[in-house]
C-alpha cells in the first residue's frame, strides 16, 4: 500500500487506522521508503511532531509534509525498525551483539568525522523526543573521542540545535585529561572559543605537566586565528595557578609581547606576593602584618611539629620554611624537598592556626 503524505487529509492519518497496515512513505515525492507498520504505532508520537508543524501552516483539509534531510528520515526509521524488531527495551543495551554493532554502524558509525552528521543525528533524536537514540549518539561518541575530533564533538554538542550537556560534559572532561594532545590539533584553534577555554583553564580537573604549558597554549589560541582574541589574554591569564609558576617562567611570561600590558602588571603582583602572611585576632576582628615568607611565591600546606609549624611550598618550588611564632620568623630548611611531603592541611600550633592557601600563609589567634 503506498501513501504520499503531499496529498494526506489530516483526519486519514489522525485516524488510528492509519497505522495498521505496512506503508511505503514519500517524502517531498521524492525519498520513498517503507516503515512496518509496528514501527509507526509504536513511534506514532514522533510522526505526530514531524507532521504537526505541517498542519499548522496547511490548508484545513490537506498537509504538506517536508523534511530537510530524507535520507537522514530514512535511516533513522530503519533504526527504530531495528530497534522494534530485536529489543524488548527502548534503551540500547551498552554491550551488543555483531548483528547490533553493524546496525549501530550504520546509523552512528560516521558520527565522529563529520560534524554536519553529528549536528543533523542528534537534532534529529532531540527533534523526536528519542531519549535511547540520545543515549546511543553519546555513547558511540565517547567510544571514539580522541585529541583530533574532542574539540567537533564539544562544540556540536552546544549548538542549540543539539543542546546535549551530558555529551558536552564528556568532550569537556576528555580535554581535561589529554589537555596538551587536544590543544595541539588544528581544531584547537580553529572551534574553541574563548569561553570555552576560560571555562577549561577554570577547572581544578586540568592535567598539565606544569603550569607553563597553559600559557603557551593561550598565546597559540590567540596568535594563530585571524581573529582579534587578545582580549582574552588578561582574563585567560588571570585564571591560572599562578602559585605554580616558577620565578624563571614568569620572567620569560613578561617578555611575550602579549603581556605588554597595564593590565599586566596587575597579574605579576599578584604572581608575586604569595608569601604574605597576616595574623587574625578574633577577638577583635583584626589584621595583623607578620614576617612574609622567605620565598615570595608558594604553593603553601602546612603542619606543625612540637610548637613549630612547617609550611611546605610544593613540588615546583621545592622548599620548606619553618615558623616560629613567639619571634615571628621563618627560617629555610631545605631547597630539595621530595614531592612526597607536599600533602599537608590546616593545623592547629597550640592556640593557634595556620591556615595556607594559593594566596597567602595566614595565622589565626584564638581566644
Amino acid at each position: 500500500r503506498r501513501m504520499e503524505f503531499v496529498t494526506l487529509p489530516i483526519n486519514v492519518w489522525l485516524d488510528t487506522e492509519f497505522f495498521s497496515a505496512d506503508w511505503t512513505i514519500v517524502l517531498n515525492s521524492q525519498k520513498a521508503f517503507r516503515v512496518n507498520s509496528k514501527v509507526l504505532a509504536r513511534y506514532s508520537r514522533y510522526f505526530y511532531k514531524l507532521f504537526a508543524s505541517a498542519i499548522r501552516t496547511a490548508q484545513p483539509a490537506m498537509t504538506a509534509v517536508t523534511y530537510s534531510d530524507p535520507l537522514d528520515f530514512s535511516n533513522l526509521m530503519a533504526y527504530l525498525h531495528y530497534i522494534d524488531e530485536h529489543r524488548d527495551s527502548e534503551r540500547v543495551p551498552t554491550e551488543t551483539n555483531a548483528a547490533d554493532d553493524s546496525m549501530n554502524e550504520q546509523f552512528l558509525g560516521s558520527l565522529m568525522q563529520d560534524a554536519d552528521l553529528l549536528k543533523r543525528r542528534l537534532s534529529l533524536a532531540k527533534h523526536f523526543e528519542i531519549p535511547f537514540l540520545i543515549d546511543a549518539i553519546v555513547s558511540t561518541a565517547i567510544k571514539k573521542l580522541s585529541p583530533y575530533n574532542c574539540w567537533m564533538v564539544m562544540t556540536t554538542a552546544v549548538d542549540p540545535e543539539c543542546n546535549c550537556k551530558l555529551l558536552y560534559d564528556f568532550a569537556k572532561d576528555f580535554i581535561l585529561e589529554h589537555f596538551v594532545a587536544a590543544t595541539e590539533q588544528p581544531q584547537f584553534v580553529k572551534l574553541c572559543s574563548g569561553e570555552q577555554l576560560c571555562e577549561l583553564i577554570d577547572s581544578k580537573y586540568l592535567n598539565v605537566p606544569a603550569e607553563i604549558v597553559i600559557f603557551d597554549v593561550i598565546c597559540r589560541w590567540i596568535e594563530t586565528e585571524q581573529l582579534d582574541r587578545s582580549k582574552y589574554f588578561c582574563d585567560l591569564v588571570h585564571r591560572m595557578r599562578h602559585f605554580m609558576i616558577t620565578d624563571t617562567q614568569l620572567q620569560e611570561m613578561s617578555a611575550h609581547h602579549l603581556a605588554q600590558t597595564a593590565e599586566w602588571q596587575s597579574i605579576l603582583s599578584t604572581c608575586s606576593s604569595l608569601g604574605i602572611v597576616e595574623q587574625y585576632n578574633p577577638a577583635t576582628g583584626l589584621w595583623r602584618p607578620r614576617q612574609n615568607m622567605l620565598v615570595t611565591r608558594v604553593a603553601a600546606s602546612a603542619a606543625s611539629l612540637n610548637g613549630m609549624v612547617y609550611v611546605c611550598m610544593g613540588a615546583w618550588h621545592s622548599s620548606m620554611e619553618q615558623y616560629d611564632c613567639q619571634n615571628d620568623q621563618w627560617t629555610l630548611l631545605t631547597a630539595t624537598l621530595p614531592v612526597e611531603l607536599v600533602g599537608f592541611s590546616r593545623s592547629r600550633v597550640g592556640l593557634r592556626r595556620l591556615h595556607c592557601s594559593a594566596s597567602a600563609c595566614i595565622i589565626a589567634q584564638q581566644c
